[in-house]
C-alpha cells in the first residue's frame, strides 16, 4: 500500500503529518511526502520518499528570518510581525488577507501539480495538511477522496484535558475590546461561502420616520449599503422587494436573481435597486405569501456547497387578506422540511409595529431566527448579528 502525504513546505505543517505517517511505515507500507525543497531533510529524516511540490510562495525548514525569504514573502513575514503588534484583531485580518499569495498561491498549477503526483503515485490512502488549500481545491474538483487533517503548531497541542484550540489561559495582550470583536465579527460572517435571498420589505409604512427624523426605508438603505460593501465575492446573492399586489396577484418582485456578488454587474445592479427602494414604496404588507414563494424560489436553486438561506426584512406584520394565514404558512414549510438541505429563514423586523411572535415562529418553522431592532435606528447592528449565526442554525451558543 501506498499512503500519499501532502504538505506545505514549512515543517511546523509537515512535521504533524509525519508523525502520523510513521504508523504506516510502521507496518511496512510505502510512504511518499508530496512537499517542497525546504522541509527534503525533514522526510529524509524520516526515511519518507519525496515528490516535488511548491504549495506556496515562502517556506521553512524550522526556524528561518523574514530576511531569508524571498522578497515577496519576506515582506508578507514582516507585515505580519507589524499586525501582531497592533493586536489579535489585525492579525487575523491580515492572515487573512494573505491567504492567496501564501496557501492559496498560483491555486490553478498547484491543483494541477498535485493531480499529476497522484496520477505518477496512484496512492492507495492521501492524507492532506487542511492548510494545503490549492492541493484540496485539485483533489475536490477530481472527486479523489483524502483525509483532511486540521492539526494545530506542534506547540500548541493540547495536553491532558486541554480543549484543542482553546488555550487555559490568555495572556492580556490578547483581550479584545468589544468593539473589536465586532468589528471582526461582522468582517468574518460577510464573507462566507453563502447563497441568500434578500427580501425587502418595501410597504408605505417604511414612509414613517423613525426617532433620528430619518424615513425607515432610508436607515435600510443605510444599512443595506454598508453590508453591500463588506460581503465578499464568495457570497451569492439575489433581490425580491414585497408588498401586497405588487405583480399581478403576487405580493412580491424578482428584481435580481440569485447570482455571485463576484460579478460586478450584478452587484452594480444590487446597489442600484437599494438606490431606487424610495421610488418603489406603496401597498400594505404581504408576509406570508412572500415568506413562503421565497423559501419554495430557494430550495429550486439549492447549492449544497453553500449556507443557503433567506433574509427577510420587514417593519410590520402581514396585512394581506387575501393570503395564507400564519398556521397555512407554517404547515407549508413544515412539509417543505428537509433536514439535507437546511435553508433557514432569518427574520428581521425593525420599528415599533412588528409581528414578533409570527417571525418567532415561522423562523424556528426552518431552524431559523427572529431578530428585533425596537428602534429603526439599531437596524445595523441587529442586521450583522443576523448574518453572523446563520451557518450555525439551529445551534448557535
Amino acid at each position: 500500500m501506498t499512503l500519499l502525504v501532502v504538505s506545505p513546505d514549512y515543517a511546523s505543517h509537515l512535521l504533524p503529518l509525519a508523525t502520523l505517517a510513521t504508523a504506516w511505515q510502521a507496518h511496512g507500507e510505502r510512504v511518499v511526502v508530496a512537499s517542497g525543497a525546504s522541509t527534503a531533510e525533514v522526510v529524509a529524516g524520516f526515511g519518507f520518499e519525496r515528490a516535488d511540490l511548491r504549495l506556496g510562495r515562502g517556506s521553512n525548514p524550522g526556524v528561518i528570518a523574514a530576511d531569508d525569504q524571498p522578497e515577496d514573502e519576506g515582506a508578507s513575514l514582516r507585515g505580519f510581525f507589524e499586525a501582531t503588534r497592533r493586536g489579535a484583531v489585525a492579525t487575523l485580518e491580515y492572515q487573512a488577507a494573505e491567504r492567496l499569495v501564501d496557501l492559496m498561491w498560483e491555486p490553478a498549477s498547484s491543483a494541477r501539480a498535485t493531480l499529476r503526483i497522484v496520477e505518477d503515485l496512484a496512492p492507495d490512502q492521501i492524507l492532506v495538511d487542511h492548510l494545503a488549500f490549492s492541493a484540496r481545491l485539485g483533489l475536490d474538483s477530481a472527486g479523489i477522496s483524502y483525509g483532511d487533517v486540521v492539526l494545530g503548531h506542534p506547540s500548541a497541542l493540547p495536553v491532558g484535558d486541554e480543549v484543542y484550540g482553546c488555550p487555559p489561559t490568555w495572556p492580556s495582550a490578547f483581550r479584545i475590546e468589544p468593539r473589536q470583536l465586532e468589528e471582526l465579527r461582522a468582517w468574518a460572517v460577510l464573507t462566507l461561502r453563502s447563497r441568500m435571498l434578500a427580501v425587502i420589505d418595501v410597504s408605505g409604512s417604511m414612509e414613517e420616520p423613525a426617532e433620528n427624523g430619518l424615513r425607515r426605508i432610508d436607515i435600510f438603505q443605510q444599512a443595506a449599503i454598508g453590508a453591500m460593501e463588506k460581503f465578499s465575492g464568495e457570497v451569492e446573492m439575489g433581490v425580491w422587494v414585497f408588498s401586497t399586489a405588487r405583480n399581478g396577484d403576487l405580493d412580491y418582485e424578482d428584481l435580481s436573481p440569485i447570482a455571485p456578488l463576484a460579478d460586478l454587474a450584478h452587484k452594480q445592479e444590487i446597489a442600484g435597486i437599494i438606490q431606487s427602494l424610495p421610488a418603489r414604496l406603496g401597498g400594505a404588507t404581504g408576509l406570508y405569501d412572500t415568506t413562503l414563494a421565497a423559501m419554495k424560489r430557494v430550495r429550486e436553486t439549492y447549492d449544497p456547497e453553500k449556507v443557503n438561506s433567506v433574509l427577510l426584512i420587514t417593519d410590520g406584520k402581514n396585512e394581506d387578506e387575501n393570503g395564507i394565514d400564519l398556521d397555512t404558512l407554517l404547515a407549508e414549510l413544515a412539509k417543505m422540511d428537509d433536514p439535507a438541505k437546511p435553508v433557514p429563514v432569518i427574520m428581521i423586523g425593525f420599528g415599533p409595529d412588528t409581528d414578533l411572535a409570527a417571525m418567532q415562529r415561522i423562523a424556528q418553522a426552518t431552524k431559523g431566527a427572529a431578530y428585533s431592532a425596537s428602534r429603526p435606528e439599531d437596524l445595523s447592528t441587529v442586521l450583522v448579528d443576523a448574518l453572523s449565526q446563520r451557518t450555525c442554525r439551529p445551534n448557535c451558543g
